[in-house]
């Protein structure tokens, strides 16, 4: 039995990576909507310790004020990182 990843598109299941099937193989397709993260990536201990550590007082809103308030910009941050490594 073959299984891969697949995205509907265009009215076509389109694979997201190579496959064993060769032109006019006949399959049975079975579906499983894949919606949301792939469980078997996630690491699912991190999300419990973070989850246990995080604090429900801190507001979406009080995040984005702290996070306007940092002078630059990441994108230079990332770039003078790149260019220490590679430098």
């Amino acid at each position: 039995m073959t299984s891969f990843d697949a995205v509907f598109e265009n009215g076509r299941l389109r694979p997201l990576g190579p496959t064993d099937l060769k032109e006019g193989d006949k399959v049975r397709v079975a579906i499983e909507e894949r919606n949301g993260a792939d469980e078997s990536v996630l690491d699912t201990e991190l999300i419990e310790a973070v989850r246990s550590e995080a604090d429900p007082a801190i507001t979406l809103e009080a995040v984005r004020n702290a996070l306007a308030s940092i002078p630059g910009t990441l994108t230079k941050d990332f770039e003078a990182e790149r260019d220490e490594r590679h430098g």
